[in-house]
């Protein structure tokens, strides 16, 4: 209810001298789209409603496609985020979870993020190969110290430096 009061009187008072409040104030459940929706219907001026409840409908379906669109946009913003701060496996996790509508600018943006999170792991990918390579040429070294590097393997893997020419 919009208005609770210890007496049936002053609620009464307040639904006559109070301005309703905004349904998502009141649950967090609702959409703050469907705000107004809602406000206009609850309108304490008859001519301020919907004339017809098939306008008040088509309002209302309105309202909630414009929560899903920011619901959505918010999602893929923070799947980019995720990705942008090395947080792969959960932007892979959020991005797993989207369906899209059918929008273009939502379905391009995902495939972006997509080719980015694949680009993102594919680089930790040759990170992690490249350290594990590092540290098998470092236990070389260490067991052969003047092993010889004539395809520069370890000063590629930065164990030695390279060797100046004249």
């Amino acid at each position: 209810p919009p208005f609770t009061g210890e007496t049936s009187t002053a609620v009464s008072l307040m639904h006559v001298t109070k301005p309703v409040p905004t349904p998502s104030s009141l649950n967090n459940q609702i959409p703050r789209e469907v705000d107004d929706a809602l406000l206009k219907v609850l309108a304490k001026t008859p001519g301020e409603r919907y004339p017809t409840c098939a306008e008040f409908v088509r309002a209302l379906e309105g309202a909630y496609e414009a929560s899903e669109l920011r619901e959505q946009r918010e999602r893929l913003t923070e799947a980019r985020s995720l990705i942008e701060q090395g947080q792969l496996e959960a932007a892979r996790n959020l991005l797993a979870t989207m369906t899209v509508p059918n929008r273009p600018d939502l379905q391009e943006t995902l495939a972006e993020l997509t080719q980015m999170l694949k680009r993102a792991e594919q680089y930790a990918h040759g990170v992690r190969e490249w350290r594990a390579a590092k540290e098998k040429a470092q236990s070389v070294l260490d067991l052969f110290p003047g092993y010889p590097d004539s395809q520069e393997v370890f000063v590629a893997l930065g164990l030695r430096h390279k060797p100046r020419t004249l």
